[in-house]
């Protein structure tokens, strides 16, 4: 089967940009031993996950947090500003393509579509 790779997939931790400029390791760790310090402090015991990236995107344009998501989805709001990715992207080994069976002749509306699909992900 022929296969054309679109995009590679990467992620990245995503926040509004009314959120910290950075993330350090060091700010996670201090916040640890903060509350190990403070047994008294409740641990946050509510979780919210969403079906779908765009929903978890969404609440964190909206200042609800931090999300884990791949680079492709939230390109857009990282083009506009409405999101930043301060650690940057980690490329997890997968990619998006296209597949079509070998040896068919395929009309020239596929091939178009694959053309186009290619540059978009440029």
């Amino acid at each position: 089967m022929p296969q054309a790779l679109i995009v590679e997939t990467a992620l990245a931790s995503f926040l509004s940009p009314e959120g910290p400029e950075r993330l350090e390791a060091a700010l996670a760790r201090r916040l640890r031993n903060w509350l190990a310090s403070r047994p008294d402090i409740p641990i946050p015991r509510d979780v919210r996950l969403y079906d779908h990236h765009f929903m978890m995107l969404e609440a964190v344009a909206s200042g609800l947090g931090v999300a884990l998501s791949p680079r492709i989805i939230a390109a857009d709001d990282v083009a506009t500003g409405r999101l930043v990715a301060p650690v940057g992207f980690d490329s997890d080994g997968t990619s998006y393509g296209l597949i079509r069976s070998g040896g068919v002749q395929v009309a020239e509306s596929v091939e178009i579509l694959e053309r186009w699909l290619t540059q978009q992900a440029g």
